[in-house]
């Protein structure tokens, strides 16, 4: 009993985290196809700003996995899925980066310097990437602790 208390620990944890980055990223896009569709009389401070919180997010999502956190609770228990652990925690920097250089190029876009269309495509270039860094978490937790995760329906960003 208490194996299962402790999985349903660490995989609400992280399944709350994914759910809540899944939000604000589907946010960001809907604030994004805004600044598409209304061009010159839409600046992308909303766009800015939500990218922001992303941002934000990540900086905390990652900082928990790089302390002691699922991953490192997952590797424990199952030693064998430290590589896949090292090459997620490896991905953070990158990331981040991609989120940093979309803010930048948002806020070009106030000054009429960004093209929202091309934006959207970087945008949803980042969005891939998240969603299978995400999902890769989530399998791993999977196979740490010998179970099923919702993967698909509401652990990873999709």
């Amino acid at each position: 009993m208490r194996e299962f208390e402790e999985f349903r620990t660490y995989t609400g944890h992280i399944c709350s985290e994914h759910q809540r980055l899944n939000r604000m990223l589907l946010e960001a896009r809907h604030q994004i196809d805004n600044w598409r569709a209304r061009g010159e009389e839409l600046t992308p401070r909303a766009v800015i700003e939500g990218l922001r919180g992303i941002q934000a997010e990540l900086k905390h999502h990652f900082g928990d996995e790089e302390g002691e956190g699922c991953l490192e609770e997952a590797v424990s228990r199952y030693p064998k899925l430290s590589a896949k652990e090292q090459e997620l925690i490896a991905q953070h920097p990158g990331l981040l980066a991609a989120v940093a250089e979309l803010i930048e190029l948002a806020e070009r876009g106030e000054e009429r310097e960004t093209d929202p269309a091309e934006f959207g495509r970087k945008y949803e270039e980042l969005y891939d990437r998240l969603h299978a860094h995400e999902l890769a978490e989530s399998r791993l937790m999977q196979q740490a602790f010998s179970t099923s995760l919702d993967i698909e329906n509401g652990s990873g960003v999709h």
